[in-house]
C-alpha cells in the first residue's frame, strides 16, 4: 500500500508542476480562440447589422452563432483528441527543451484521457464564439456605421485600466516572490512545494509574460507616429504610404502583436529555464562526484587473504594509462578536529596540487580566486591549508595564522600544524551543511602520518568510457575500490527521470503549439486586413501605382509589425528569464542546492528562435501579400468590395 500511495503523491505533485508550466499556453490558446471568433464575427458584422435592422432578435442571432459553433466543435473534436495522443507520444521522447532524443519512450497511458477536460474545452470554444456574436447582435446598420466612423474613448480608458491593473498585480507578485526567495514548484518530491498557499506566486511568471506582451501591443500605435513623421521627409512613396497606414490604422495589429510577443517571450523564458536546469544538473552531479569517475581504495577480505592491500602505493601514472582515462589525481578525505575554536570536527581533503586542476570539476564561483592560484598557494607552502570563510569568522583567525588539526587517519590520530593560505566556499564532494571543510597538500598529510594511506582516485575520462571495462582493468591491477561513481552514467540516468520528461516535454510542446498559434494568428489578421483594404489597393493601382509599389507599401507595414513583435517579445523573454529563473528550484531538497544554482540565459537558442520566427513569418507573409494583391483592378471595383 505504501509504495502505491507514494506513486499517487508523486503523480499529484507532477500534475501540479505541469499545470503551472502550461498556464501561459492555456492563456495563449484562450486568447487565440477569442481572436479568431472576433475575426469571424467582424466578417459577418455587416450581415448581422442588416438582420437586426430587419427585425431579427438577439436570440435568433445567438442561435445562428451557436449552430455554427457546434458544427465546428463536432468536426474538430475527434481529430483534436487524436492529435492530443500524438502530442503525448512525441512528448514521451523528450529529454530537454526542444530535444527529443530519449533512449526509450514512455508508454502512452490512453486510459488517463479525461473527457471532462474535452467537454470543458468544447464549452470554452462555444462561449468564445457566442460572446462576440452577443455584442454584434446589439448593432444596427446605424450604430455599426457610427462605430466604424468614430473611435470609442471608452475602449481607450478600459485598456488603460487593464494595463494599470496588470502592471500593479505583476509588480506585487514579483515583490512577494522576491521576499519569499523561491517558487518551490520544481521540487518533485511530496512536501517540497507549498505553492497552494499563495496562488499569486504560482502565477507570477505568467502574469509578467502576459503583461509585457499586453503593454508592447498597446503602445505600438503610439510608437508608429514617429516613423510616420520621418517618412514624410523621404522620397519613397511606398515608405510614406506604409508608415502612414501604420500610424493611422495600426490598432488592428494589437491582437496579432500580443500573440507574437507572448510566444517569443515564452520561448525565450522556457529556453532559459531548460538551459538553467540542464547546466545545474551537470554541475550538481559533477560536484557530487568531483570528476568524471571516482572511487575510494580499500581492501577485500574475501578469499584466502586480503586483496587490494597496498594498492594505494601504485603511482598515479598507472591510472593514466588505463583505457578510456585521460588523466588522474589522488584525493584524500579525512576527519580532523581543530585544537582551537568550538572543537567541531571538519572534513580535511588532501590533494595533489599539480594534478588536481586538470581532473576536478571546479566552478569559478567556488572560491574568491581562481583554482590555479589556490593550488599555487599550496605549492608555495607545503604546510598551507585552505579553509572556509565561516571557519575564519568563528575561530577569529586570518590568513597566515597557524591552525593545528588532530587528523584521524585509519585508526590513529596525528596532530598536524597547518598555515592558512586562502579561503574557498565550496569544494567538490563537500557539503557545507554537514560542517566546515579544509583542503591541504596530500603528500604533507601522509609525511606527517608516516606513510601512504588509502585515498580516493579521481579520473578524467573519455566520453565513451565503458565503466565495466575500466573496473576490470582496476581489478587486474589488484585495486579494490568502493563508493565508485560515474558522473556521465549518473547524468544519463537523471535525464531519463519521468518528471524531467514531463516538465521539459510540456515546455517544448507548449512552445511549439504557441508558435503555431502566433503564426496562424498573424496570417489570419494579415489576410483579413488585406481583404478589407482590397478596394484601396485597386484604387491605388488605378491612379498609377504599380503592383511592385503596392507590394512594397504593404511589405513595409508588415515588416515593421513582424520585427516589432519579434524584438519586443524576445526582449521581454530575456527580462523574464533574469527576473524569474533565479527563483526556480531544480532539486528534490529545495533547502540544499549544492552547488549554488546559477541562472542561465539561453542566448543561442533565443537567437535561433527569433531568427526562425522572422524568416518563417516573412516568407509566409510574402506569399499572402502576393496572392492578395494579384486581383484585377477593375474586377475588384466592379464587384463593389468595401472596407
Amino acid at each position: 500500500i505504501e509504495p502505491l500511495q507514494d506513486v499517487q503523491r508523486r503523480t499529484t505533485v507532477l500534475k501540479r508542476l505541469l499545470f503551472g508550466f502550461s498556464l501561459p499556453i492555456m492563456g495563449l490558446l484562450l486568447f487565440f480562440i477569442a481572436s479568431i471568433a472576433s475575426i469571424a464575427v467582424r466578417y459577418q458584422q455587416n450581415e448581422l447589422a442588416v438582420l437586426v435592422s430587419r427585425g431579427a432578435s438577439r436570440t435568433q442571432v445567438l442561435a445562428i452563432a451557436a449552430m455554427e459553433g457546434l458544427i465546428h466543435i463536432a468536426i474538430a473534436a475527434p481529430p483534436g483528441v487524436l492529435a492530443s495522443l500524438g502530442i503525448a507520444e512525441i512528448t514521451a521522447w523528450n529529454s530537454s527543451f526542444l530535444s527529443f532524443d530519449r533512449r526509450e519512450p514512455l508508454t502512452l497511458a490512453t486510459q488517463a484521457l479525461d473527457w471532462r477536460l474535452v467537454a470543458l474545452a468544447s464549452a470554452v470554444s462555444l462561449g468564445a464564439r457566442l460572446l462576440p456574436s452577443l455584442r454584434g447582435a446589439a448593432r444596427t446598420i446605424v450604430t455599426y456605421g457610427r462605430e466604424r466612423a468614430r473611435a470609442s474613448w471608452g475602449n481607450v480608458v478600459l485598456r488603460l485600466m487593464v494595463s494599470a491593473i496588470l502592471m500593479a498585480t505583476t509588480a506585487y507578485a514579483y515583490r512577494q516572490l522576491s521576499a519569499r526567495g523561491t517558487f518551490g514548484i520544481i521540487s518533485w518530491e511530496q512536501g517540497g512545494s507549498d505553492t497552494a498557499s499563495d496562488p499569486l506566486l504560482f502565477l507570477a511568471p505568467t502574469l509578467f509574460i502576459f503583461t509585457a506582451a499586453w503593454i508592447a501591443s498597446q503602445v505600438f500605435p503610439w510608437l508608429m507616429r514617429l516613423p510616420d513623421l520621418i517618412a514624410t521627409l523621404l522620397p519613397s512613396v511606398s515608405l510614406f504610404l506604409g508608415f502612414r497606414n501604420l500610424a493611422r490604422e495600426s490598432r488592428p495589429y494589437r491582437a496579432p502583436l500580443f500573440l507574437l510577443a507572448i510566444c517569443l517571450c515564452l520561448g525565450a523564458f522556457e529556453a532559459s529555464i531548460a538551459r538553467s536546469a540542464d547546466v545545474w544538473l551537470v554541475d550538481r552531479i559533477q560536484y557530487a562526484v568531483g570528476a568524471d569517475y571516482a572511487f575510494t581504495q580499500t581492501i577485500s577480505l574475501d578469499g584466502e587473504g586480503p586483496s587490494g592491500e597496498g594498492s594505494w602505493l601504485l603511482p598515479v601514472d598507472t591510472y593514466r594509462h588505463l583505457p578510456g582515462v585521460r588523466d588522474a589525481t589522488r584525493v584524500g578525505r579525512y576527519v580532523a578536529t581543530p585544537t582551537i575554536g568550538d572543537g567541531s570536527s571538519v572534513t580535511l581533503f588532501g590533494v595533489d596540487r599539480l594534478d588536481f586542476p586538470r581532473v576536478a570539476h571546479f566552478r569559478p564561483d567556488y572560491a574568491p580566486v581562481p583554482l590555479g592560484e589556490l593550488m599555487n598557494r599550496l605549492g608555495a607552502n607545503e604546510r598551507g591549508i585552505l579553509v572556509t570563510p565561516a571557519f575564519l569568522r568563528r575561530s577569529a583567525l586570518s590568513l597566515g595564522d597557524t591552525v593545528p588539526l588532530d587528523v584521524l587517519v585509519e585508526t590513529a590520530v596525528q596532530r598536524i600544524a597547518f598555515e592558512i593560505v586562502g579561503t574557498l566556499d565550496y569544494f567538490p564532494t563537500a557539503n557545507p551543511a554537514e560542517g566546515d571543510f579544509m583542503v591541504a597538500n596530500l603528500d604533507y598529510i601522509h609525511d606527517q602520518c608516516g606513510g601512504v594511506f588509502p585515498h580516493s582516485i579521481w579520473l578524467r575520462t573519455e566520453p565513451d568510457l565503458d565503466a565495466d571495462t575500466l573496473w576490470e582493468e582496476l581489478t587486474r591491477l589488484g585495486v579494490v575500490g568502493k563508493d565508485e561513481m560515474d558522473a556521465r552514467a549518473m547524468l544519463a540516468e537523471d535525464q531519463q527521470r519521468l518528471e524531467r520528461v514531463g516538465i521539459f516535454g510540456s515546455l517544448s510542446v507548449g512552445f511549439a503549439a504557441g508558435s503555431i498559434l502566433a503564426c496562424l494568428g498573424l496570417f489570419i489578421y494579415t489576410f483579413a486586413s488585406l481583404r478589407g483594404r482590397v478596394r484601396r489597393f485597386t484604387i491605388l493601382r488605378a491612379i498609377g501605382l504599380g503592383l511592385h509599389q503596392v507590394l512594397a507599401t504593404v511589405s513595409v507595414e508588415y515588416l515593421v509589425v513582424v520585427l516589432y513583435g519579434v524584438l519586443t517579445g524576445t526582449a521581454a523573454g530575456i527580462v523574464a528569464s533574469r527576473l524569474y529563473v533565479p527563483y526556480f528550484q531544480f532539486t528534490e531538497d529545495p533547502s540544499a542546492q549544492v552547488p549554488p544554482f546559477i541562472p542561465q540565459i539561453a542566448w543561442s537558442q533565443i537567437l535561433w528562435i527569433a531568427v526562425g520566427y522572422i524568416v518563417i513569418l516573412m516568407l509566409a507573409e510574402a506569399v499572402v501579400l502576393w496572392q492578395a494583391t494579384r486581383r484585377e483592378v477593375f474586377q475588384a471595383l466592379r464587384i463593389g468590395d468595401e472596407e
